[in-house]
């Protein structure tokens, strides 16, 4: 009898004969005689390649790398297939307060400057401003429903076209959608 098997006995004498008890000490048993017998077998030679020999301690050691890698691979593009699946966008926008500011700045814009060069110099928005008019990346419903309806529609708002002016609680703004996901369109799928 060993030390496993002993250490079971003791257990079992102790408890009784509780069902439970005698099932579970059944089951670490067996996986122990299971494990037991791999231990030994562990430094069993399995593969002689070019002289070196590799025990199945090295293969076990190799099969459980692949495992890992395999499953950070499957994780990774599972959370990558979620992701494409979210209905979100990325946008920035510039805010006037009248609306021959806001066409100013669309002037230009059309003249060739970049938008967050323009956004940084005229937009009054607070949060957005310094950062070139970005709203960051943002969900249905997190920004006003006026953002939603503009921002979320491929129809009025083509990704990478400067769209506007449109009127809100706000003031004037223009947008721009720099990217779009989890729409069936094709061209939610440009890059800006």
């Amino acid at each position: 009898m060993d030390q496993l098997e002993a250490v079971a006995e003791e257990v079992l004498h102790d408890v009784g004969e509780f069902p439970p008890v005698k099932e579970a000490i059944y089951e670490v048993k067996v996986a122990g005689k299971l494990f037991s017998s791999w231990g030994r077998r562990i430094l069993d030679p399995a593969i002689t390649f070019s002289g070196l020999t590799f025990h199945w301690g090295h293969v076990l050691i190799v099969l459980s790398g692949v495992f890992v890698m395999a499953l950070f691979v499957y994780l990774l593009l599972k959370t990558e297939e979620v992701a494409s699946k979210q209905r979100v966008v990325s946008a920035r926008h510039i805010l006037m307060r009248t609306e021959a500011d806001i066409y100013a700045a669309k002037a230009r814009l059309d003249a060739g400057e970049k938008f967050s060069m323009v956004a940084k110099a005229l937009s009054l928005c607070p949060s957005s401003k310094a950062d070139g008019g970005n709203l960051g990346v943002f969900k249905p419903g997190e920004l006003n429903p006026a953002f939603d309806r503009i921002c979320f529609d491929p129809r009025i708002s083509p990704v990478g076209e400067v769209v506007g002016p449109y009127k809100t609680q706000f003031g004037w703004h223009l947008f721009r959608v720099d990217y779009r996901t989890g729409f069936d369109d094709q061209e939610s799928k440009k890059d800006a």
